[in-house]
């Protein structure tokens, strides 16, 4: 859970003003999202293998991906603007 407070924090760093809104407003429709299709994703593949592990190693797949993801965009070159 302590992914939560960066996860927050993210749009605000980045963005400005009404881009800092969509931002914010992007992870939130993305999270309901994950609230459909991550227990329809755990359920399928505990369907498929027989057994709860599976699913976990998904969830743990997706988490290690967005957490590469925020490496990555931290690492971006910024572009400083004037005027």
């Amino acid at each position: 859970m302590g992914f939560i407070a960066v996860q927050w924090a993210v749009p605000s760093t980045l963005l400005n003003g009404t881009a800092a809104a969509a931002g914010i407003a992007l992870i939130n429709s993305c999270g309901n999202l994950g609230g459909f299709i991550s227990p329809t994703v755990i359920g399928w593949v505990t369907t498929r293998t027989g057994g709860n592990a599976a699913g976990q190693y998904v969830t743990g797949g997706f988490l290690f991906l967005a957490a590469v993801l925020i490496l990555l965009l931290r690492l971006r070159p910024t572009v400083s603007r004037k005027g």
